[in-house]
């Protein structure tokens, strides 16, 4: 993003682009799915698209990936 646009001193940024496995989605979506998923609230982001080696990594570890949940303006249940 516009490197212009301010942020508070300290460890913050400003993401684009985001994408869930190989599907891009809105903020509004990556948002949605953390928290249906009730992912905790420390979780790391990383530049560029790590996708397949993280997707090869949480099969050494025997982790499913989560699977983007669209945004909806109600509660949804986890699934």
């Amino acid at each position: 993003m516009d490197k212009k646009k301010k942020s508070y001193y300290g460890s913050g940024g400003w993401v684009s682009d985001l994408k869930i496995g190989f599907r891009a989605v809105s903020a509004l979506d990556f948002v949605n799915t953390i928290m249906v998923n009730r992912v905790q609230h420390h979780f790391t982001l990383a530049f560029g698209n790590l996708t397949e080696e993280m997707i090869e990594m949480a099969s050494w570890l025997q982790i499913q990936p989560l699977d983007a949940v669209p945004y909806q303006k109600y509660m949804q249940n986890p699934h």
